[in-house]
């Protein structure tokens, strides 16, 4: 079993619905590894983390476009490009998951934003060929043993062009409140036969 992670936003982040105003927001990755606080924070105790549950779907509330941008709006993840700590968990998933790459996406209006990526990947992709944008409205990751072979996905560039991606995890980023932000992904560009244990 993979191990759940909490990667924490700025403090400073208000929660969009009032009900949840003593909440500290966390980003849930529902099924990644490893705690990590921004460096102007102080690190987080188990105690101190509130996520939106493990394996359980996004609020429907939140599955609104223009609520989820609102909730997205509200954690200024321009500030996170390239951020050190979601490099590492990024790296680790790679090697924990056997792949190539990793990523971590925000996925917008139109577009997939990665704010973790390869340096010979591309910064971002449409929102209309996004794995990324199925995989954060999941209750728990989206694997994709051969893109080639799943409709969803067979026509995508990343799939039929020079990336030749073939196999795909992805971990929902779900706000506290619920709201689908994106995902902490893998890809590689061999298939695999058998599904993560």
């Amino acid at each position: 079993m993979l191990l759940l992670a909490h990667i924490s936003a700025a403090r400073s982040r208000k929660p969009v619905t009032a009900e949840i105003n003593s909440v500290r927001p966390k980003f849930v990755l529902a099924a990644l590894c490893c705690m990590a606080a921004r460096d102007d924070e102080a690190p987080l105790t188990l105690a101190e983390v509130q996520t939106w549950p493990a394996a359980q779907a996004p609020a429907q509330e939140f599955c609104d476009e223009d609520k989820r941008l609102q909730v997205m709006a509200s954690y200024g993840l321009d500030a996170m490009d390239g951020d050190a700590e979601l490099a590492r968990i990024a790296r680790f998933a790679a090697l924990l998951c056997g792949t190539a790459s990793a990523t971590v996406s925000v996925v917008e209006a139109e577009r997939q934003r990665f704010l973790i990526h390869e340096p010979d990947e591309p910064s971002e992709t449409p929102r209309s060929t996004s794995f990324c944008a199925h995989a954060m409205f999941e209750p728990d990751m989206l694997e994709v043993l051969d893109a080639t072979k799943d409709p969803r996905f067979a026509d995508f560039a990343l799939v039929q062009g020079e990336a030749g991606v073939r196999y795909y995890v992805g971990a929902p980023l779900v706000s506290s409140e619920g709201a689908p932000i994106g995902a902490l992904c893998v890809t590689d560009t061999r298939p695999r036969s058998e599904p993560l244990d």
